[in-house]
């Protein structure tokens, strides 16, 4: 019989996303589709900013392949190999989705990810340096200097200075 514990961490957000990007976490079918608004994407940006208590994330580590799973907010992701075991989201699909939709580098949709389709453009904030403000595209100040995030954890990019906008 298997053993079975439960363990906590408290990865951070470029471990997490690493995680993701190399297949190691995954979503079951069972779960519902995103679903989330940009404000609601906005409003756990600001929290975690804040440091304030963003909820917790449960992950089911399993050898057992589930006959079907998909990817994190709909987007390409690499496979891990059949004996390697996978984490699948139990709970926490919409904060985990986000930060990875928000930050994560080279994304790409899944063009076989018709079901649980997702307006990627709601994931293209920015933040306000003048006023320590998360804003969607359409909201930014011109005469403000704002940090496009998902440049923040692709060195290459964030240090391109074109990624700043005035």
């Amino acid at each position: 019989m298997a053993s079975s514990e439960i363990t906590l961490s408290s990865p951070k957000i470029d471990k997490l996303i690493n995680r993701i990007e190399e297949g190691d976490i995954k979503i079951p079918a069972f779960q519902r589709g995103f679903v989330w608004k940009q404000d609601q994407v906005i409003k756990l940006l600001d929290s975690i900013y804040n440091e304030y208590p963003i909820g917790s994330i449960l992950l089911w580590n399993s050898i057992v392949r589930l006959k079907s799973t998909r990817n994190i907010g709909g987007f390409l992701l690499a496979e891990r190999e059949p004996l390697y075991p996978v984490n699948y989201v139990l709970d926490g699909q919409q904060r985990l989705s986000s930060i990875y939709a928000v930050f994560g580098k080279d994304k790409n949709e899944d063009p076989n990810n018709n079901q649980y389709k997702i307006d990627t453009q709601i994931f293209d904030i920015y933040f306000d340096l003048d006023d320590n403000d998360f804003l969607p595209k359409e909201d930014l100040n011109g005469a403000h200097t704002n940090l496009r995030l998902n440049t923040l954890f692709n060195t290459k990019e964030f240090t391109i200075k074109s990624r700043f906008s005035r």
